[in-house]
């Protein structure tokens, strides 16, 4: 009830962190995502999100960063279809042990997986994926 309440009544939000909010799932984020268009920051990490939620993401056209720290549930080619799909993002930032390394090491290789960890930011899908500090 609490995350319908927000999405409902808060339709001009611009910049949300749902970090941590074990309740909240797919349909809590694509609640979010359908009813406050508006976002640019967007904040699910460590949620237990699948890829069911990425086509109501897909649909914030002024969203810029993209916050999915340890969200296991999302797989490579979601995170492709991500970035294609939403033009106006900029900054994506996802830190999930193999995920990431098997991202990476798919489109750019090895070199890419070193310079990572060495804290380089990366231009990777067409915006920065930046290590977690």
């Amino acid at each position: 009830m609490g995350i319908g309440c927000i999405a409902v009544g808060c339709k001009k939000l611009r910049s949300i962190s749902l970090k941590w909010c074990l309740g909240v799932g797919d349909l809590g984020v694509g609640l979010i995502a359908v009813k406050c268009k508006q976002i640019r920051h967007l904040d699910l990490s460590y949620l237990q999100i699948t890829n069911r939620c990425l086509p109501c993401i897909l649909q914030l056209q002024y969203l810029e960063d993209l916050i999915l720290v340890r969200c296991l549930g999302i797989d490579d080619n979601s995170l492709v279809a991500l970035k294609q799909g939403c033009k106006s993002l900029k900054d994506m930032l996802c830190e999930g042990g193999e995920l990431l390394d098997r991202i990476l090491s798919r489109y750019f290789g090895e070199l890419a997986i070193m310079r990572y960890y060495q804290s380089v930011n990366l231009l990777a899908f067409g915006c920065n994926i930046h290590p977690r500090n």
